[in-house]
C-alpha cells in the first residue's frame, strides 16, 4: 500500500546489529521493504551487511565493511569481554556514517533500529552533526543489563542531550509497548526524555513466510524428527531474558512429547546453556546455531505448539511472539510483561507462571487435551492478529511521526528559571534538563 502526501521524503533507515544472531536481520529487511513499498525512498544502511543471505531485499542496501569480514567480527562478539565494547564502537561508527550520508545525500530522516542498549549515541553524536533528524527505536528497558544500563544512565549525558538539542537536531523516541515508553519518558535519567517518547507496536510482514505449504511430515523429515512424537518449539536466540530450563524442565515429564530447540546462543549465556546441554541432552533435540530464514517453515511447520519463556523481570516485547503469528503456530507464553497480556487477549494459546515448571507442565497437559477444532481457532486468531499488527498500520504511524519532525521547528533553548533550563516547542510537548 503506497502512502499519500509522502512526497518521495527519503528515509535512511539504520541497523548497526543486522550481522548479528537474533531477529535483527529479518526486522531490518522487512520494516525497510514496508516503508520502500509505502512510497519513501528508502536506504538500509548496515555496518556489515544482513547476516542472513537468504534474505533478499528490494531496497538499496549500503555497509560499512565488507560481509567478507563478518566471520572475524562473530569471534570478536563471541566473547562476553569484547562483545560490548565492540559493539558500541560499531554502532558509533555506523551512527557516524549515516550522518555523513545524510547531508551528503540530502535525506529527511535518520530512522535508527536497535538502539539499545546504547541510547545515548544519536545525542553523542549530535553533539558535533547539526540540522538532523531522528527517529530511535527503543525496544527494552535497560536496568539490568551489565555495565551499559549503569553507563546509559549517567548523569552527565543530560549535557550532552542539551549541547545536541542546540545544535538544532531534533529526536523521536519509539518504544514497541507501554512499559518501555513508561520507562523512557518517565524513569530514564529523569525523564529527560518525556514528551518525545512514542509508542510504535511492531508490525508482521508474511509477504515472506511461506514460499509453498510445507506439511508436518515433510518439516519432520527435512528436520530427522521422529515422526512419531508430537514437537513442542523453543526457538529464537538465547539471551539473559529468556528461560528454556523452565521448558526442559518441564517437558521431561511427557515422554511421548519432543522439545525442539532451535537458535544460537549469545556470548554471555554459553556457559549457563551448556550446562543446560548436558543435563536435558536425553530429552531436548538440540540446534545451537544461527536458523536462516529460508529453514524457519520447516520448525514451525514440524511443531503442534511453540513455547515462549521468559524470566520475570522481562520487559520487552517477544520478537518470537510475531515470527510464531506469522507462521499460524499456537502459542504456550508465560505471562511476562506484554506477552501474557497478548497471547490471552488474542486467543493465540495459553499462558504459565513465569520460572515455574509445574504451572507450565499444566499448560502443557492442557494443551495436548485440545481437539483439532481447538486448535483451528488458534491457527485463525494468529491471522487475525497478524492483520492487527500489519505492515500498512505500521507505515501510517512512521509516516505521522516523520511528517510531525519535517513540520517541526527544531528546538530551542528557552529561558532559565529556578536552576531549570527549559527546551520548549509548540509541536511537541517542554523538556526539562536539570
Amino acid at each position: 500500500m503506497e502512502l499519500k502526501n509522502v512526497e518521495k521524503m527519503k528515509i535512511l533507515f539504520v541497523a548497526p546489529f543486522a550481522h548479528c544472531d537474533g531477529h535483527h536481520c529479518y526486522v531490518a529487511g522487512t520494516e525497510s521493504e514496508a516503508l520502500s513499498k509505502a512510497g519513501f525512498e528508502v536506504l538500509l544502511l548496515t555496518f556489515t551487511g544482513l547476516i542472513d543471505d537468504s534474505v533478499c531485499l528490494s531496497v538499496k542496501t549500503r555497509s560499512l565493511l565488507s560481509p567478507r569480514r563478518r566471520d572475524m567480527i562473530n569471534r570478536i562478539i563471541s566473547h562476553e569481554i569484547t562483545k560490548w565494547p565492540f559493539m558500541l564502537v560499531t554502532v558509533l561508527a555506523t551512527l557516524i556514517k549515516a550522518v555523513q550520508i545524510y547531508n551528503r545525500e540530502q535525506f529527511n530522516i535518520i530512522h535508527l533500529r536497535d538502539a539499545d542498549p546504547f541510547p545515548f549515541l544519536p545525542r553523542l553524536v549530535g553533539m558535533f552533526a547539526s540540522n538532523t533528524r531522528w527517529v530511535v527505536s527503543l525496544l527494552a528497558t535497560l536496568k539490568r543489563v551489565h555495565f551499559i544500563g549503569p553507563l546509559s544512565r549517567f548523569p552527565l549525558w543530560s549535557v550532552v542531550y542539551r549541547i545536541s538539542l542546540n545544535n538544532r537536531n531534533q529526536y523521536l523516541y519509539v518504544c514497541q509497548n507501554d512499559q518501555i515508553k513508561s520507562y523512557y519518558s518517565k524513569e530514564f535519567l529523569g525523564g529527560i526524555l518525556n514528551g518525545n517518547v512514542f509508542e510504535l507496536t511492531p508490525m508482521i510482514s508474511t509477504s515472506n513466510s511461506y514460499n509453498r505449504k510445507i506439511s508436518e511430515t515433510e518439516a519432520k523429515a527435512f528436520l530427522r524428527l521422529p515422526s512419531e512424537k508430537r514437537i513442542f518449539l523453543s526457538f529464537g536466540s538465547v539471551h539473559n531474558g529468556k528461560d528454556p530450563e523452565t521448558i526442559f524442565s518441564a517437558l521431561e515429564s511427557f515422554p511421548n512429547l519432543l522439545c525442539l530447540h532451535a537458535g544460537k546462543t549469545t556470548s554471555n549465556m554459553i556457559t549457563k546453556f551448556d550446562r543446560l546441554k548436558n543435563h536435558y541432552n536425553g530429552s531436548v533435540k538440540f540446534i545451537d546455531r544461527y536458523i536462516p530464514e529460508v529453514e524457519k517453515p520447516y520448525y514451525f511447520a514440524a511443531s503442534s505448539v511453540i513455547i515462549l519463556a521468559y524470566t520475570k523481570d522481562f520487559r520487552a516485547t517477544s520478537s518470537m511472539l510475531w515470527e510464531a503469528c506469522r507462521f499460524r503456530t499456537p502459542i504456550i507464553a508465560s505471562d511476562s510483561a506484554q506477552l501474557g497480556e497478548l497471547v490471552h487477549s488474542f486467543g493465540l494459546g495459553l499462558t504459565f507462571e513465569s520460572q515455574n515448571p509445574t504451572s507450565l507442565r499444566e499448560a502443557i497437559s492442557k494443551f495436548v487435551s485440545f481437539g483439532d477444532d481447538r486448535i483451528s481457532v488458534m491457527k485463525a486468531n494468529c491471522d487475525k492478529f497478524c492483520s492487527y499488527f500489519s505492515s500498512e498500520d505500521w507505515t501510517i504511524k512512521c509516516s505521522d511521526l516523520y511528517q510531525r519532525l519535517e513540520q517541526t521547528k527544531p528546538m530551542l533553548k528557552g529561558h532559565k528559571l529556578s536552576g531549570h533550563v527549559y527546551i520548549t516547542n509548540e509541536e511537541l510537548a517542554p523538556h526539562e534538563l536539570v
